[in-house]
Protein backbone atom coordinates (compact mmCIF):
# COMPACT_ATOMS: atom_id res chain seq x y z
CA UNK A 1 0.00 0.00 0.00
CA UNK A 2 2.62 2.44 0.95
CA UNK A 3 4.19 1.96 -2.72
CA UNK A 4 1.54 2.79 -4.49
CA UNK A 5 0.51 5.82 -2.36
CA UNK A 6 3.81 7.35 -2.49
CA UNK A 7 3.70 6.04 -6.15
CA UNK A 8 0.63 7.46 -6.97
CA UNK A 9 -1.12 9.82 -4.24
CA UNK A 10 -4.85 9.80 -6.19
CA UNK A 11 -5.53 6.13 -5.57
CA UNK A 12 -8.35 7.21 -3.06
CA UNK A 13 -8.73 3.41 -2.38
CA UNK A 14 -4.87 3.32 -1.47
CA UNK A 15 -4.90 6.20 1.38
CA UNK A 16 -7.55 5.02 2.48
CA UNK A 17 -5.98 1.57 3.02
CA UNK A 18 -2.67 3.43 4.53
CA UNK A 19 -4.91 5.30 7.09
CA UNK A 20 -6.76 1.62 8.24
CA UNK A 21 -2.61 -0.05 8.59
CA UNK A 22 -1.94 2.88 10.12
CA UNK A 23 -4.95 2.74 12.85
CA UNK A 24 -4.52 -0.75 13.26
CA UNK A 25 -0.52 -0.40 14.36
CA UNK A 26 -1.61 2.11 16.60
CA UNK A 27 -4.03 0.19 18.18
CA UNK A 28 -1.89 -2.84 18.06
CA UNK A 29 0.89 -0.79 19.91
CA UNK A 30 -1.12 0.74 22.31
CA UNK A 31 -2.28 -2.58 23.12
CA UNK A 32 0.75 -4.30 23.89
CA UNK A 33 1.36 -1.04 26.03
CA UNK A 34 -1.65 -1.83 28.29
CA UNK A 35 -0.58 -5.38 28.41
CA UNK A 36 2.88 -4.39 29.69
CA UNK A 37 1.46 -2.45 32.19
CA UNK A 38 -0.96 -4.97 33.50
CA UNK A 39 2.06 -7.17 33.71
CA UNK A 40 3.71 -4.81 36.19
CA UNK A 41 3.75 -5.95 39.66
CA UNK A 42 2.17 -3.05 41.58
CA UNK A 43 3.20 -3.31 45.50
CA UNK A 44 0.20 -3.94 47.80
CA UNK A 45 -0.30 -0.97 50.11
CA UNK A 46 1.00 -2.00 53.30
CA UNK A 47 -1.08 -1.43 56.73
CA UNK A 48 0.28 0.91 59.28
CA UNK A 49 0.72 -1.01 62.49
CA UNK A 50 -2.02 0.00 64.86
CA UNK A 51 -1.22 2.60 67.39
CA UNK A 52 -4.44 2.31 68.81
CA UNK A 53 -5.36 0.13 71.96
CA UNK A 54 -8.42 -1.21 73.12
CA UNK A 55 -9.68 0.85 76.06
CA UNK A 56 -9.16 -0.74 78.94
CA UNK A 57 -12.19 -2.05 80.95
CA UNK A 58 -13.70 1.11 83.51
CA UNK A 59 -12.43 0.46 86.66
CA UNK A 60 -13.90 1.33 89.84
CA UNK A 61 -13.46 4.95 90.61
CA UNK A 62 -11.17 5.64 93.54
CA UNK A 63 -12.66 5.78 96.91
CA UNK A 64 -11.54 8.84 98.79
CA UNK A 65 -9.60 9.10 102.20
CA UNK A 66 -12.85 10.18 103.80
CA UNK A 67 -14.70 7.18 102.62
CA UNK A 68 -11.75 4.78 104.07
CA UNK A 69 -12.08 6.38 107.64
CA UNK A 70 -15.59 5.73 107.37
CA UNK A 71 -15.24 2.68 106.40
CA UNK A 72 -12.79 1.93 108.86
CA UNK A 73 -14.92 3.73 111.63
CA UNK A 74 -17.41 1.37 111.09
CA UNK A 75 -15.21 -2.02 110.99
CA UNK A 76 -14.13 -0.34 114.51
CA UNK A 77 -16.99 -0.10 115.94
CA UNK A 78 -17.89 -3.57 114.84
CA UNK A 79 -15.13 -5.32 116.80
CA UNK A 80 -13.33 -5.91 113.14
CA UNK A 81 -10.05 -3.94 113.97
CA UNK A 82 -7.71 -5.88 111.51
CA UNK A 83 -10.31 -4.74 109.13
CA UNK A 84 -10.07 -0.69 110.56
CA UNK A 85 -6.42 -0.65 110.13
CA UNK A 86 -6.40 -2.42 106.72
CA UNK A 87 -9.06 0.79 105.41
CA UNK A 88 -7.07 3.43 107.32
CA UNK A 89 -3.55 2.21 106.34
CA UNK A 90 -5.51 3.11 102.89
CA UNK A 91 -7.25 6.41 103.78
CA UNK A 92 -3.54 7.27 105.37
CA UNK A 93 -1.95 6.48 101.97
CA UNK A 94 -4.33 9.29 100.37
CA UNK A 95 -3.60 11.39 102.90
CA UNK A 96 -0.29 11.33 104.54
CA UNK A 97 -0.79 14.55 106.78
CA UNK A 98 -3.35 13.40 108.20
CA UNK A 99 -3.73 13.48 112.28
CA UNK A 100 -6.57 11.87 113.29
CA UNK A 101 -5.66 9.18 110.83
CA UNK A 102 -2.74 8.04 112.81
CA UNK A 103 -4.82 8.75 115.80
CA UNK A 104 -7.21 6.25 114.85
CA UNK A 105 -5.29 3.57 113.66
CA UNK A 106 -3.52 3.92 117.42
CA UNK A 107 -6.77 2.92 118.73
CA UNK A 108 -7.09 -0.05 116.80
CA UNK A 109 -3.22 -0.92 117.33
CA UNK A 110 -4.66 -0.83 121.32
CA UNK A 111 -6.96 -2.71 120.52
CA UNK A 112 -5.16 -5.52 118.95
CA UNK A 113 -2.24 -5.34 122.01
CA UNK A 114 0.00 -3.78 119.54
CA UNK A 115 0.94 -1.13 122.17
CA UNK A 116 4.63 -0.04 119.84
CA UNK A 117 2.60 0.41 116.82
CA UNK A 118 -0.12 1.92 118.78
CA UNK A 119 2.61 4.37 120.22
CA UNK A 120 4.37 5.05 116.98
CA UNK A 121 1.16 6.65 115.47
CA UNK A 122 -0.06 8.44 118.27
CA UNK A 123 3.26 10.06 118.27
CA UNK A 124 3.03 10.51 114.64
CA UNK A 125 -0.73 12.13 115.22
CA UNK A 126 1.02 14.95 117.67
CA UNK A 127 3.59 16.05 115.55
CA UNK A 128 1.42 16.74 112.42
CA UNK A 129 -1.18 18.26 115.23
CA UNK A 130 0.45 18.73 118.35
CA UNK A 131 -3.31 20.66 119.57
CA UNK A 132 -4.97 17.20 118.77
CA UNK A 133 -5.61 16.59 122.31
CA UNK A 134 -7.24 12.95 121.25
CA UNK A 135 -3.74 12.07 120.25
CA UNK A 136 -2.01 12.17 124.07
CA UNK A 137 -4.63 10.21 124.69
CA UNK A 138 -3.82 7.08 122.41
CA UNK A 139 -0.49 7.81 123.87
CA UNK A 140 -0.90 7.57 127.26
CA UNK A 141 -3.11 4.38 126.48
CA UNK A 142 -0.08 2.59 124.26
CA UNK A 143 2.17 3.25 127.22
CA UNK A 144 0.09 1.77 129.66
CA UNK A 145 -0.24 -0.95 127.64
CA UNK A 146 3.93 -1.06 127.60
CA UNK A 147 3.43 -0.90 131.66
CA UNK A 148 5.60 2.57 131.09
CA UNK A 149 3.10 4.12 133.73
CA UNK A 150 5.17 7.18 134.75
CA UNK A 151 5.55 8.35 130.75
CA UNK A 152 1.69 7.54 130.39
CA UNK A 153 0.67 9.84 133.33
CA UNK A 154 3.29 12.67 131.71
CA UNK A 155 1.03 12.03 128.07
CA UNK A 156 -2.35 12.90 129.78
CA UNK A 157 -0.37 15.61 131.64
CA UNK A 158 0.50 16.98 128.34
CA UNK A 159 -3.17 16.45 126.76
CA UNK A 160 -3.91 18.57 129.70
CA UNK A 161 -1.88 21.73 128.87
CA UNK A 162 -3.61 21.24 125.41
CA UNK A 163 -6.89 20.92 126.46
CA UNK A 164 -7.73 21.31 130.62
CA UNK A 165 -11.08 20.06 130.51
CA UNK A 166 -10.33 16.86 128.74
CA UNK A 167 -12.14 13.94 130.44
CA UNK A 168 -10.32 10.98 129.21
CA UNK A 169 -6.96 12.80 130.43
CA UNK A 170 -8.86 14.13 133.42
CA UNK A 171 -9.50 10.37 134.62
CA UNK A 172 -6.85 8.39 133.05
CA UNK A 173 -4.65 11.25 134.96
CA UNK A 174 -6.40 10.41 138.16
CA UNK A 175 -6.53 6.73 137.61
CA UNK A 176 -2.88 7.01 137.27
CA UNK A 177 -2.46 8.59 140.62
CA UNK A 178 -4.75 6.26 141.94
CA UNK A 179 -2.52 3.84 141.24
CA UNK A 180 0.70 4.78 142.31
CA UNK A 181 -1.05 5.46 146.09
CA UNK A 182 -1.90 2.06 146.29
CA UNK A 183 1.15 0.77 144.58
CA UNK A 184 3.26 3.43 147.38
CA UNK A 185 0.65 2.07 150.13
CA UNK A 186 1.41 -2.02 149.33
CA UNK A 187 5.14 -1.24 148.78
CA UNK A 188 4.94 0.63 152.49
CA UNK A 189 3.24 -2.20 154.00
CA UNK A 190 5.56 -4.72 152.59
CA UNK A 191 8.26 -3.25 153.84
CA UNK A 192 6.64 -2.79 157.13
CA UNK A 193 5.69 -6.56 157.32
CA UNK A 194 9.27 -7.49 156.45
CA UNK A 195 10.54 -5.31 159.17
CA UNK A 196 8.39 -7.11 161.04
CA UNK A 197 9.13 -10.50 160.49
CA UNK A 198 13.11 -9.60 160.88
CA UNK A 199 12.34 -8.18 164.17
CA UNK A 200 10.42 -11.76 164.88
CA UNK A 201 13.17 -13.74 163.66
CA UNK A 202 15.92 -12.11 165.72
CA UNK A 203 13.64 -12.62 168.97
CA UNK A 204 13.27 -16.19 168.13
CA UNK A 205 17.39 -16.47 167.63
CA UNK A 206 18.19 -14.47 171.17
CA UNK A 207 15.36 -16.82 173.12
CA UNK A 208 17.37 -19.71 173.65
CA UNK A 209 20.17 -17.47 174.65
CA UNK A 210 18.19 -16.33 177.57
CA UNK A 211 17.02 -19.84 178.39
CA UNK A 212 20.59 -21.15 178.93
CA UNK A 213 22.05 -18.21 180.92
CA UNK A 214 19.13 -18.75 183.23
CA UNK A 215 19.90 -22.20 183.38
Amino acid sequence: YQRRVHGDPKFEACLNGLKDVEKYRASHEQELKNKNTSTEVTPEPTLEPETTTKESKSETPQKTAEEYKAEANAAFRDGKHDKAIELITLAIELDPTNNILYSNRSASYCSLGKYNEALLDAEKSIELKPQWVKAYSRKASALLGLKSYEQAQQAYKEGLQVDSSNEVCISGLKELENYFITLKEAEETNNKRSRDEGEAKDETEESPNKVQRTN
